[in-house]
């Protein structure tokens, strides 16, 4: 049986906010256990059933200039410019609503300003995300893998909570910090990185993240994996493995390779 102490904010038959003043109270005949609560509209002080009770919902609260994000549009952000309006006493305890500006402007016709309710809106804490492996990243820098490939979060989130994470610029890519550390981590700040390192091979130099065009006119990029130089093409050159061809195979059969 749920109890409930004098202070708390309830919800009888669902609807009828209001704080308990006085109980746990046995009912006639002690069938029933009665709580003495001050309903919020009506000013009036009523006996409920416990089991006609709940607790009210704790309603967010959010100051203007809050980073926030919002669970009706893919967790995109947006900063609080105005709010909580003042709805009366009736919706007290049920989501305040409030004016939001979403920080990167929608890619449609929808407007960038619009209001939101507080039940959709989680607030950015503190601008950093610890991961499963006890690593804590800033949210607003840039990760540089163990291939060479600089991350930034896309300030998007999968559904366990996670920061989901890009190294192509494209905002709605789904690979998460989690599933990056373990494939190819260790990462580090761009700030704390070295200058990218340049293998030289037959008179041609090679850097990590920049496209060299082979004779049929594809892209390749290389990386330097395990300690050995490789490289691929297409969209295979956006993440090189131990798996992508060995700067000898790639130079004699596709090159020699140009700057794009």
């Amino acid at each position: 049986m749920t109890e409930f102490k004098v202070g708390d904010k309830v919800r009888a038959f669902g609807t009828r906010e209001g704080v308990v003043t006085y109980g746990p109270i046995a009912s006639t005949f002690s069938r029933h256990t009665l709580y003495a609560v001050k309903e919020t509209v009506s000013g009036n002080e009523v006996a409920h059933h416990v089991g006609d009770l709940r607790a009210a919902p704790v309603v967010p609260a959010f100051a203007v200039g809050d980073t926030i994000t919002l669970t009706t549009r893919d967790d995109a952000r947006a900063t609080v410019e105005y709010g909580p309006f003042d709805r009366g006493a009736a919706y007290a305890s049920r989501p305040g609503v409030y004016v939001v500006k979403l920080v990167d402007p929608p890619a449609d016709d929808n407007p960038r300003t619009f209001t939101a309710l507080a039940s959709v809106m989680k607030k950015v804490e503190d601008g950093t995300y610890t991961s499963r492996a006890g690593i804590t990243y800033s949210l607003a820098a840039k990760y540089k893998d163990r291939l060479g490939y600089v991350w930034a979060f896309t300030g998007l989130h999968s559904p366990d909570g996670a920061p989901r994470m890009t190294a192509h610029g494209n905002r709605q890519n789904t690979d998460t910090i989690a599933g990056i550390e373990e494939s190819f981590g260790p990462l580090r700040e761009v700030a704390d990185e070295p200058a990218d390192p340049a293998w030289t091979y037959n008179g041609v130099t090679y850097a990590p993240g920049v496209d060299y065009i082979d004779t049929d006119g594809d892209p390749w990029r290389f990386a330097v994996v395990d300690g050995e130089l490789r490289g691929d093409y297409g969209q295979s050159r956006l993440r090189i493995t131990a798996d992508s061809y060995g700067i000898d195979y790639a130079a004699s059969t596709y090159g020699p390779f140009d700057h794009s």
